[in-house]
């Protein structure tokens, strides 16, 4: 009544012989309001955790779409779920997930010139299209498309890079519906989760590839070592044919203080060097070890703020370069008796 809910409470009203009841009525709307909103409240927060766990579960991009459109396509209790990347004039969806009695959407489309409809998404706003039979403003083609694919209505999240619209996260339904604003911006949420995943996972591959190839480099410096410490004098890496020729393996070391890895009186020396690294001043040390000479050369590591978090040591063979330096002196030395003479 009037838009208003109410509750019914009956009860008797003085003796039995009255045969007299009370009716009394409670306007429960904006409990009941309440309610709703606090149900679909928990149900949106149940669904960002399990997709943000499944997000996390996976550190392929695409496989990461895949989990959010599946996820997606049951939350909204829709049709398809789509993210599609815009490649120029084309538009190319590769990941859906959708019911099994309508059409894939797979493939590459051309993009089609909708009044509006760009400078919407270049704006970064969703396009919302509750009844596709009453948004003239669409092209008849697309429109066309859409009834061939089982499309009634749909939303459209864009991703914007550098002003310009690379990709498109969907939602559609077969049948006319009035996208509600929380199922906007839950589709927006989502959007955002899983671009975010997607760099995460995108710049955790570059960095285990960059750290692949360094690792192979270390291990294959001609008669060198490579040592990071941390602020506790504690070996965060060696490698090395240096160190291996030394009769250590990395394993010694990592987790290691330099006090329990070398001898006092060495480590006392060695210690006093890396703290100069990590007091931010470089340090360059010669020294000889199994009748072989080395060069040694620490500086400071620097995390993104600029803060110290720990001194890069690297060590290499510098023998066969002293013996050129020495024969050059010893020439010399022998040129200059000759014109003495």
């Amino acid at each position: 009544t009037l838009g208003r809910t109410f509750s019914l409470n009956i009860f008797p009203l003085g003796a039995r012989a009255t045969r007299q009841v009370a009716v009394l009525f409670t306007d429960v709307t904006e409990r009941n309001r309440a309610a709703a909103h606090l149900r679909e409240s928990e149900e949106r927060q149940m669904f960002l955790l399990a997709l943000s766990d499944r997000l996390r579960s996976r550190t392929d991009p695409g496989n990461q779409q895949v989990a959010a459109t599946e996820l997606t396509l049951e939350q909204f209790g829709a049709d398809h779920c789509l993210f599609c990347e815009v490649r120029g004039e084309q538009a190319v969806i590769q990941v859906e997930a959708r019911r099994a009695d309508v059409p894939s959407v797979i493939g590459t489309y051309a993009l089609m010139s909708i009044p509006g409809l760009q400078e919407t998404l270049e704006a970064g706003q969703p396009v919302v299209v509750g009844d596709l039979g009453a948004a003239p403003w669409l092209d008849e083609d697309f429109r066309t498309w859409c009834r061939s694919v089982r499309i009634a209505s749909f939303l459209v999240i864009p991703e914007i890079h550098a002003g310009r619209v690379v990709g498109l996260f969907g939602v559609t339904q077969r049948a006319p519906r009035p996208w509600t604003k929380a199922e906007v911006t839950l589709a927006a949420e989502v959007a955002e989760r899983t671009k975010a995943a997607a760099e995460r996972a995108c710049a955790r591959q570059a960095l285990e590839a960059s750290e692949q190839r360094l690792q192979a480099l270390i291990e294959q410096l001609p008669g060198g070592a490579v040592f990071v410490v941390d602020q506790n004098l504690r070996y965060l890496l060696a490698q090395g044919e240096a160190l291996t020729a030394d009769g250590f393996t990395p394993e010694q070391l990592v987790g290691r203080t330099v006090a329990q890895i070398l001898p006092p009186e060495q480590a006392g020396e060695t210690e006093a060097r890396y703290r100069m690294a990590l007091a931010g001043q470089g340090f360059e040390h010669e020294h000889a070890a199994r009748g072989r000479a080395f060069l040694t050369r620490g500086v400071p590591l620097r995390d993104a703020s600029g803060r110290i978090t720990a001194a890069l040591a690297l060590s290499y063979d510098i023998t066969d370069r002293k013996g050129a330096e020495e024969a050059v002196r010893l020439l010399n030395a022998t040129l200059e008796e000759r014109i003495e003479d």
